[in-house]
């Protein structure tokens, strides 16, 4: 992707309205406690960098060395614990480990086959586990986008909503496809005024011999 497209997507990451997102979709998870997160096509890390601060071993995975160079300078800078590292959801979901929570913001709506990379998602949550997906809802179109700026969004960055909001263009993941996942019931979170929806899914326990139940 480059560094040039890095800097950008830094840029959006830092504009007020995503950061916000980001951390109002952290708030639905449980505390971090020395739990275990990976943020997989963590861009710039800011997500990555703010589930550290509220007490999560987060590392942050992107398939491009430039987004995972410029996190990791961006970690170093603010003494963020965050890690980053160089990785696809392939290798995540093919490797041994799995993580307590499996954050993915903006991914879903970049990959060539995303109900694969969803289930490839949910393969990296452990029992017991939190996914957490933070993607576009169908009302993210540009005329949408205006109408919620022209309430006086506040904060840095206001014109990228209108950039985000031509390229997705009202493209989101059917929420039936959350439903194939677990027998949990996966709950949809309206964000940024419904224009972003973050989703979350709680994984049962795996118990001997009677495959997946539900924790207490």
């Amino acid at each position: 992707m480059g560094a040039l497209t890095a800097m950008l997507f830094t840029r959006v990451a830092a504009a007020g309205f995503y950061a916000t997102l980001l951390r109002d979709a952290l708030d639905l998870l449980p505390d971090g406690q020395g739990r275990t997160l990976i943020d997989i096509g963590c861009g710039p890390g800011a997500l990555t960098r703010l589930a550290a601060a509220r007490g999560y071993h987060a590392t942050g995975l992107d398939s491009d060395p430039a987004m995972v160079t410029q996190a990791a300078r961006l970690a170093r800078r603010r003494g963020s614990t965050a890690g980053f590292t160089v990785a696809s959801l392939d290798h995540a979901a093919s490797s041994a480990g799995q993580a307590d929570v499996v954050t993915a913001a903006s991914l879903l709506a970049v990959v060539p086959d995303p109900v694969l990379a969803l289930h490839q998602l949910w393969s990296c949550v452990a029992p017991l586990g939190t996914l957490l997906v933070i993607e576009t809802s169908q009302q993210m179109t540009p005329a949408n986008a205006r109408r919620l700026l022209a309430t006086g969004l506040d904060g840095p960055g206001r014109p990228f909503l209108t950039l985000w909001a031509h390229a997705r263009n009202g493209r989101a993941m059917p929420r039936s496809r959350f439903d194939a996942l677990s027998p949990a019931t996966p709950r949809h979170h309206p964000l940024l005024a419904g224009l972003v929806v973050a989703t979350t899914i709680e994984k049962p326990r795996v118990t001997a011999g009677r495959g997946l139940v539900h924790g207490c």
